[in-house]
């Protein structure tokens, strides 16, 4: 943590980080005067400068515990490929497909077919 902060403004700079209004983050950290605390706080370089690096920080640890596209697209094709249970395999296919847009691109494809339509009316009886 930056040097110099007391307890009050390290937990200030935490919800700040994490999203709360200042004001909020002001009550929460114990100050009496949280409206004009709040924004005072905010204005000072060493309060600025930790809310920065604890927002990195937040956003490095979410980039770890949060699988990206990539990962799921291996996870599927994984999934897919080595797979004994035969749903599960065509679940991943399935999702596989609609994220590659695979179905798609057949129906675009499929579009010159030839459609007859019954235009002769019935002979009554």
């Amino acid at each position: 943590m930056e040097k110099g902060l007391t307890e009050k403004q390290k937990i200030f700079c935490g919800c700040v980080a994490r999203g709360r209004e200042p004001t909020e983050a002001a009550l929460e950290a114990g100050y009496a005067d949280a409206k004009t605390r709040g924004k005072k706080l905010l204005q000072k370089e060493n309060i600025q400068k930790e809310i920065e690096r604890l927002q990195k920080q937040e956003t490095d640890t979410e980039r770890d515990e949060i699988a990206g596209g990539e990962e799921i697209l291996a996870f599927l094709t994984l999934i897919m490929r080595e797979s004994n249970d035969t749903k599960l395999r065509m679940k991943a296919a399935e999702l596989l497909g609609k994220r590659t847009n695979i179905f798609e691109k057949q129906r675009e494809e499929g579009e010159n077919r030839i459609v007859i339509y019954n235009d002769i009316p019935d002979i009554p009886k």
